[in-house]
Formats: C-alpha cells, sequence, structure tokens
C-alpha cells in the first residue's frame, strides 16, 4: 500500500490535535449549548403570554384570551398547543389539542416540552397559562453543535496547514535543499543511494532505489530505513543488524553486505549494500551515506552457473564410474572373470617390487587343463568354456584375497602369491589339483598339471619366475600330468613322454628383463600422442598371445605380447600434420610414416637390453617369401617366429578395423585377404592357425566389435578427462586445447555427433564467449560421453551373460 506523502501526514496529525483541543472545550462547556437557548426563549415567551392573559382574565375576555392563543400558537411551530386552566383544574381555553398533548400535567417544567405559568387576580393565583412545546431536538443530528463545530474548524485546519506546510517543508526537506544538479547526478546512478539520519529516518533517496522498492521518493522520506523489507541473504529470516546500524553505532565503513529486500510487488531482490558515516563539525556521527547496488541478475547467473557445474560435475562423476567399470571389464577375462595378461603383469611387478624392497618372498603358480584339445575336439567349444569356467571359479574360491589370478592362455591359468614360498605355493596348487579332480563338468572328469616357482630360486625379475614354473609345469605334464612340480624338483621328475617340447627354446639373450612397468610408461606415451593406435596394439597383442599359444614358452609370449604392444612406439616420433590427419596419404608423407618403424626399433633396442624383442619389432614387416621386397630382412623361416605372428596379427586387426581413408572390412573378408597374401607375405601355417583360433574364440565376431567399442569408450573418457578439469577451472586456454584433442580423436574414431560438439565447444569460446553457454555445450558433450559409455557397458555386459 503506497505511504501518504509527509506533508499530508503532518497535516493529518496537526488537525486532529485542533479538533480534539475544541471538542475537549465543548465537553467542559467552554462553548455555548444551543438546548439551554430553546428553553430560555420558551420560558419567556411563556411568562409574555401569562401576563398578557392576567389582563384579559381580569376583563373576563376568554374569547380574546383564545384568539391571542391562536395567533402565538401559529407564529411559534414548536409550540403544539395552548391552554388556560383554571385553579379548580377546569380547561377554560384551549388553542390547539391541547387536552390530547398535555398528557402528564405533573411533568417537569424545565424539560422543554411542558411548560406552566400561573396566573393571578385580585392578589390570588386564579388559574395556570399551560403551553405545550415539542421535544427540543439537538443541533446538528449525531454531531450536535460541537461535532459540527469540530468538524469545521478540522477541515480549515487541514486546508490552511496544507498549503502552509508545503511551503514551509520546501526549505526544511533535506532532498529539495540538495540542489537539482546533484539530485540528477545521483539519479543518474545505476545503484541506489539514501541519506539517514541518526535515527535510521530516511533524509534522500535517489531514483534508482525507489524504483527497486516500488514506492516513490515522497513516500520513503521520512520512513525509517530498517522497517522496509530486508531479509538476510540465503536464509530469508528477517533482518535484525543491519549494516547501516553498525556504521551509524561505530562510526565505520561497512561494505560488501549482501541482503535481500522484498519490493511493494512481491519481487525479491539481491542487493549488495555499503556504508560511510556522515560526521557533524564536532566529529558525532549525525548520519549515513548507504548505496545498494541490485545484484539480482548477477546472484541468478551465478546461480545458473552454480547448477550448471553441479550438473557437470554429476556426469564428470557418472562418466568417471562408468569409466572405472570399463577398466574394471577391460583388466579381467571375461570368461573366467581372472586378470588379463596386462593387468596381471602390471600387478605383479608392483607385488615383486615390494618383496625386493622388503626382502620378503612371493611365489608363482603355473596350472592348465591336461588334455584340453581333446575335451574341445569331442565336446564342442561350449563344453570347454564350462571347463575352463568351471576351472577357474576353484582358483577364485581357493586362493586367498591377497593372490593374483590370471588366465594366461587359452586353458592355462597363473597364480602369484605375495609372502608366500615354495611350499605355501605347492600345497595351494594340490588343493587345487584335488579339488579339479574330483569336480565334474559336464559329466566330464578332468585333470589338472601345475609348475610352482618362488623368488627363493634366485630369479632375476618376474617374467623369469613366471617361465620357471612353466618350466616346472611342462616338467609335470612330461611326467604324467595331474600332478604339481616345483621348480626346484624339475631334474628328479621321472619323465614318462619323450615328446618334444613343440614350443620354441628360448635362447639366452632372451633372458635380459623387460620391467613392466617401463613396458607401461611406454605404452601410456603412446596413448597419450594417438589413442588409436594404442587401441590397436593393445588388441593387436591379444591376438598374439593367443597365436602363440602352445607354439612358445612363457618367457617368449611374454616378449612377444610386449612386441605386440610397442611395435607401433615409433609413431611417437611422426609429426601431427602425417599422424593425424583425416584422408590418405601422400608418397612423400608414407615415406615418412615407415620410418616409424626405424624409430621404433631405436626407441625398444635403448629401452630395453633385449635383442629377441628388437628383432621381432625390427622384422615384423619382413615378407615370408618374396626375397626381394625388402633387402636386409630375413624370409620365410628366417623371420622370428614372433615377427611372423605379429605380421599376421597386425595386418588382420588393421583390415577389420575402420581408418579415415576407409571402413572397417569383415571377418571374413579379413580371412580371404590373408590367405590370399598367405606363402608371399604371411607364413600360411600361422595364417591357417590365426584363422583356426578365432573362429573358435568368437564364431560370429560380435566379441571383437564390442570389445573396440569398449576401448573407444574408454579412449573417449580419457581424452574428455582433461577437457573437464579445464572447464571447471574456468581455464579457457586450456578448454580450447582439449576440445580441439576431442574433436581430433573423435574425428579419428568415427564419432561425428561427439566431434560436432567439440567444434561447438571451440566455436563458443570467442571474444564474446558466453560462459553459460560454453558450460551448456560442455555438457551436452559429456552426456553423449555418457551415452556412449553406459551402450558400452550395456554390450559388454550382455557379453558376460552370454558367455556365462
Amino acid at each position: 500500500m503506497k505511504r501518504s506523502s509527509a506533508t499530508i501526514r503532518i497535516c493529518l496529525g496537526l488537525t486532529a490535535m485542533t479538533v480534539s483541543i475544541v471538542m475537549l472545550a465543548v465537553i467542559i462547556g467552554l462553548v455555548p449549548d444551543g438546548t439551554q437557548e430553546i428553553l430560555h426563549r420558551r420560558a419567556t415567551l411563556c411568562e409574555t403570554i401569562a401576563i398578557k392573559s392576567t389582563i384579559l382574565v381580569r376583563h373576563d375576555d376568554t374569547e380574546g384570551i383564545k384568539a391571542g392563543l391562536k395567533a402565538i400558537l401559529a407564529r411559534n411551530p414548536d409550540m403544539l398547543s395552548a391552554g388556560i386552566r383554571h385553579a379548580d383544574g377546569t380547561l377554560l381555553v384551549e388553542a390547539g389539542p391541547h387536552s390530547a398533548y398535555w398528557m402528564d400535567a405533573k411533568a417537569d417544567p424545565t424539560s422543554g416540552t411542558h411548560m406552566s405559568v400561573p396566573i393571578h387576580s385580585g392578589g390570588a393565583e386564579w388559574g395556570d397559562l399551560e403551553a405545550r412545546f415539542a421535544p427540543v431536538t439537538k443541533s446538528g443530528g449525531i454531531l450536535g453543535h460541537g461535532g459540527r463545530l469540530g468538524l469545521f474548524v478540522g477541515a480549515l485546519c487541514f486546508v490552511a496547514n496544507f498549503f502552509y506546510l508545503r511551503r514551509v517543508l520546501k526549505h526544511l526537506d533535506p532532498s529539495r535543499a540538495v540542489p537539482d544538479r546533484v539530485r540528477d547526478a545521483l539519479n543518474t546512478l545505476a545503484e541506489g543511494v539514501v541519506v539517514i539520519d541518526s535515527e535510521e529516518r530516511i533524509m534522500l533517496a535517489n531514483e534508482s532505489f525507489s524504483r527497486a522498492f516500488g514506492l516513490g521518493i515522497d513516500n520513503l522520506v521520512g520512513c525509517t530505513l530498517s522497517m522496509l523489507s530486508w531479509t538476510k541473504k540465503n536464509d530469508r529470516q528477517p533482518l535484525t543488524k543491519s549494516p547501516w546500524s553498525d556504521s551509524l553505532k561505530n562510526g565505520t565503513k561497512t561494505t560488501g553486505d549482501v541482503l535481500e529486500m522484498t519490493s511493494q510487488e512481491g519481487e525479491v531482490r539481491t542487493l549488495l549494500v555499503n556504508c560511510a558515516p556522515i560526521f557533524s563539525g564536532n566529529g558525532t556521527t549525525q548520519g549515513v551515506l548507504a548505496s545498494f547496488d541490485d545484484i539480482t541478475p548477477l546472484e541468478k547467473k551465478k546461480a545458473e552457473l552454480r547448477q550448471m557445474l553441479l550438473l557437470l560435475q554429476k556426469s564428470s562423476d557418472e562418466i568417471k564410474v562408468q569409466n572405472e567399470e570399463l577398466e574394471r571389464l577391460a583388466n579381467v577375462d571375461p570368461l573366467t572373470s581372472c586378470l588379463n595378461r596386462r593387468s596381471f603383469f602390471e600387478r605383479f611387478a608392483k607385488l615383486w617390487k615390494i618383496a625386493e624392497t622388503s626382502d620378503g618372498c612371493i611365489a608363482c603358480i603355473m596350472l592348465d587343463i591336461d588334455h584340453f584339445k581333446s575335451v574341445n575336439d569331442n565336446h564342442g567349444h561350449a563344453v570347454g568354456d564350462e571347463v575352463i569356467k568351471s576351472l577357474a571359479g576353484i582358483v577364485h574360491s581357493t586362493i586367498g584375497k591377497h593372490d593374483l589370478a590370471c588366465r594366461y592362455g587359452g586353458e592355462e591359468f597363473c597364480i602369484v602369491m605375495p609372502n608366500a614360498g615354495t611350499a605355501a605355493a605347492a600345497d595351494l596348487a594340490e588343493r587345487i589339483r584335488f579339488q579339479v579332480e574330483n569336480t565334474s563338468v559336464e559329466g566330464l572328469t578332468i585333470t589338472s598339471s601345475f609348475g610352482v616357482a618362488s623368488l627363493e630360486m634366485s630369479v632375476p625379475d618376474p617374467e623369469a619366475l613366471v617361465d620357471l614354473a612353466d618350466q616346472a609345469l611342462y616338467a609335470a605334464k612330461k611326467s604324467g600330468r595331474n600332478r604339481v612340480v616345483t621348480a626346484d624338483n624339475i631334474a628328479t621328475v621321472s619323465v614318462q613322454s619323450e615328446d618334444a617340447d613343440p614350443r620354441s627354446e628360448a635362447g639366452d639373450q632372451a633372458s635380459a628383463s623387460i620391467p613392466f612397468d617401463a613396458v607401461t610408461a611406454l605404452f601410456s606415451a603412446l596413448a597419450y600422442r594417438d589413442h588409436g593406435t594404442a587401441e590397436h596394439s593393445r588388441r593387436v597383442a591379444d591376438l598374439a598371445v593367443a597365436l602363440s599359444d602352445g607354439l612358445m614358452s612363457s618367457r617368449e609370449r611374454y616378449i612377444l605380447e610386449v612386441a605386440a604392444l610397442l611395435h607401433d612406439i615409433g609413431k611417437i616420433g611422426v609429426p601431427d600434420a602425417i599422424l593425424l590427419k583425416p584422408g590418405p596419404l601422400t608418397s612423400d608423407e608414407w615415406e615418412l610414416m615407415r620410418a616409424h618403424d626405424r624409430i621404433g626399433t631405436q626407441i625398444i633396442a635403448t629401452s630395453f637390453k633385449c635383442e629377441p624383442l628388437k628383432e621381432i619389432v625390427r622384422t615384423h614387416h619382413a615378407f615370408y617369401g618374396d626375397v626381394d621386397r625388402q633387402p636386409g630382412l630375413p624370409v620365410g623361416t628366417d623371420i622370428p617366429l614372433g615377427a611372423r605372428i605379429l605380421t599376421i596379427c597386425d595386418s588382420y586387426d588393421a583390415i577389420v578395423s575402420d581408418r579415415v581413408y576407409r571402413k572397417a572390412r569383415s571377418r571374413e573378408e579379413a580371412f580371404q585377404e590373408l590367405r590370399r597374401c598367405a606363402g608371399s607375405q604371411f607364413d600360411p601355417v600361422l595364417v591357417e592357425r590365426l584363422i583356426e583360433v578365432l573362429t573358435a574364440a568368437s564364431p560370429s565376431g560380435e566379441c571383437d566389435a564390442r570389445t573396440a567399442a569398449s576401448s573407444e569408450a574408454i579412449g573417449m573418457a580419457r581424452q574428455v578427462a582433461p577437457l573437464m578439469t579445464a572447464v571447471k577451472d574456468s581455464d579457457l586456454e586450456g578448454v580450447r586445447t582439449f576440445a580441439e584433442q576431442v574433436g581430433s580423436f573423435a574425428n579419428k574414431e568415427g564419432m561425428t555427433a561427439l566431434a560436432d560438439r567439440a567444434v561447438k565447444l571451440e566455436a563458443s569460446l570467442g571474444a564474446d564467449s558466453d560462459l553459460l553457454e560454453m558450460l551448456g555445450t560442455a555438457h551436452e558433450l559429456l552426456d553423449l560421453c555418457k551415452t556412449t559409455q553406459r551402450n558400452c557397458l550395456d554390450a559388454t555386459r550382455e557379453t558376460a551373460d552370454v558367455v556365462e
């Protein structure tokens, strides 16, 4: 409700005070009463009539009396009747219906309605003059004489005071004392400005403050500032202590206080309040100058930004959780839930370092299923998978919570036991062997063989320990299977089979140590430079390990796996313009690209003193049957077995994977291409073996596609993670850099929608960029990443369900 002006409020106060004084005067009788005047006039009239009637009575002039009474009655409207009554009670003369009106002869003659005056004749009372009057009416109705007087005085005072005060207050109103040019300057300010006195009354306010509250300046002047609708920010509680009160009390400035106010229209606005005291000549605080900066739009923007950041954080957290699950799934074998080889080697390396630094012990068990090939051949791969799962279940239920279990090959497993020696490992192996022997799977009874080795046997590195356990496993198989053999008892084992070991012999150079943490570091550098190449190398390594099963010793397979992971490490030295080029390469660019083989060989030679590893990488592009194709490289079986395996696996994955210049081809088309080049480029025996391995592992090839999709999702999350960090830190330059990297990755992986969002994010970082728009685009990008991950997780879970 709008407040009245200060002039009107003062006028109303003065008028009310004046009227109250007048009414008090009326009450105590200082103002004449009109009723008494009427009664006095009636009494005088009756006395006059009585005197005249006395004269006429002496002359016995009854008719004269009657005529006189009628004449008087006609001239006095408030006289209702009159009569002359003899002393004996006889009504001698009457004017008007006196008998009817004169009802109460005992009425009080002072009441004003019944008056009686005696008439004398001959010195004695002859009779009475009786007059009946209308009741005396209070003057002015309800208000009465005093009320009418009060109204008159009040109205006159209000009008007179209004014009007088309006003129006088022009000289007393502080806001009017301010020069117009100063007032105009204050009104041009976007922030509200108020001057209050020592009682917190508003003495001056500019238009900005007036608009914020929805009140006119005249209505604000004189109000107490603290009585307006102020609340604390956030909790919306009424304000109990204001910054201007503190400034008045302490005589100090207050800055940066944020308050909320509710305007006359009910709109809540947020104001930034600064106050400065105004001092008098003697140094006392006379008032306060307060400024009110309306930061409502800024607060709304901040609220939107906070909400968007919360959404970004939520999406980022969901992506992190999903990525952790993808990473976990990528680290385990889907059939057995055992660790895969790379995850196993990473964790084994850490346990090995702990054992070395603490002079502890560590043991390794290698085991596989006896005559497993006959299970697959006679009962099918589905039954074979059930046998493998059964063995894995026994292993999981038997090992300790700190032990590592890895599916090392097709039907081969490796167990690492920290803080355990040969005896403890042999005991665990025997318990597993016993359970396997007494477990039936699909109506089949199976057995398993075990090889045990430990750090007690003075091995130099984890790979050597695994290789030593693998040799003990081979001894267990040669001595009749279904038994446990420790590496220190290999020489005493009775050999029942003289069949030669189909696996190749590792030369002396194979004993050089290849720390897997160093391998991981190089592989991570490659993944950072080009995720697609790293994922290709990961898939090639998986294929190479599967293809080499039964053809190479454990040590040789480890070297082959490292070679497959790092065979493209030389691409680190290839310029981005060529490495990340979205279209086909020119002949000159191909020459530069081919140089990566030489660069990779040099990196591996200097990083690892392992000649077989270097030779696999150096010769893996050698043609099996074409001597003239690449002079200086071996041909045929002179090419190391690992190199022959690597080149086939490398070519197969390249054929079935998308490239920027062509789409992926089907697995059947890849098989045809490998067979077409068998004998010239590839070892024909190994080509057929790879086809057999792939067909047995996944008849439809769907698992391969899902694994590739999962790798893409993990790579995408790794690319997006630093981008989101830059977004949350408002590092616009970092956002630009990482958005470009995400776009490049998305284009290379064929993720068009993600690439479009990355381009849109870059475009939102112009000179007039809006932070909220940038965050919105980043949120869209995160949602795409999250959806892609979720789809990959669903596909991976479906694969696991099918396998189970």
